[in-house]
């Protein structure tokens, strides 16, 4: 009738899901449609921002900036930014689509060119890093794997400042989808990654002071990332060292 064609209109999907579980065979099983990599958000923990502050390098921030230039159809590439935590260490690859195995393969490959060694990954919820292939990697090599919370961009704000600040500005918002225009940007990407690591200071935030309703900033100076990540390695040598040495 017209009457219950309006209220089935009127009707919220919440309201729809309780009246058909009324409905629903009990004892038999159910088909599953879960999608991939929705139960290894279970397996892989979450860690916020202020949660994440190592004293060596070697854990990155993983994320993907799309190079669709606005138009969300079709296939497009991406670029796997990759930023360490205590150096700012960045290593840009692109890829031509965001399928797993690429994800993989470039992050495998930017390992080998890393300063020192990769100690874990944090990365968001998308399922082209929620995904069994990235898990048992981790798991084999004994990487610590973590991840953000969903819909929190500021778990990965490391990364997520460097995909403005390099990847944008290197790459524009233009759409790429060829093979060879990923050739292009990962030419590119070899050269600028030395320049900004070798070349472009970090200053780090070193405290924060209120001034009436202003807060006032102060950083140290700025070192660069290749000066930051030997001495750690230096210091993080002494201290393995000093702990053998008294058997701890």
């Amino acid at each position: 009738s017209e009457t219950c064609a309006q209220h089935l209109l009127e009707m919220s999907p919440a309201t729809m899901d309780r009246l058909r579980a009324r409905r629903r065979p009990k004892g038999k099983h159910r088909r599953g449609f879960t999608k991939p990599g929705t139960l290894l958000k279970y397996r892989i923990p979450i860690r916020a921002f202020a949660e994440r502050n190592p004293a060596v390098p070697g854990y990155l921030d993983v994320d993907l900036v799309d190079h669709s230039g606005g138009n969300a159809r079709g296939a497009f590439c991406y670029t796997l930014d990759m930023a360490d935590v205590f150096s700012q260490w960045i290593e840009p690859r692109a890829v031509l689509t965001k399928a797993q195995k690429f994800v993989l393969d470039e992050l495998q490959c930017a390992r080998l060119d890393l300063p020192f060694a990769l100690l874990g990954i944090h990365s968001d919820s998308g399922s082209e890093f929620i995904n069994d292939q990235l898990y048992r990697y981790c798991k084999a090599e004994h990487l610590k794997f973590t991840r953000g919370r969903a819909g929190k961009k500021n778990d990965n704000a490391r990364v997520e400042q460097k995909n403005w600040s390099v990847v944008r500005r290197l790459a524009g918002d233009g759409r790429f989808e060829t093979q060879r225009q990923v050739d292009q940007l990962n030419a590119v990407y070899a050269v600028a990654r030395l320049y900004i690591n070798f070349f472009k200071p970090v200053m780090k935030l070193k405290a924060k002071q209120r001034v009436g309703s202003k807060v006032k900033k102060i950083h140290d100076k700025g070192v660069a990332k290749n000066k930051i990540s030997q001495t750690a390695r230096i210091m993080w040598s002494v201290q393995s060292i000093g702990s053998h040495a008294h058997g701890t």
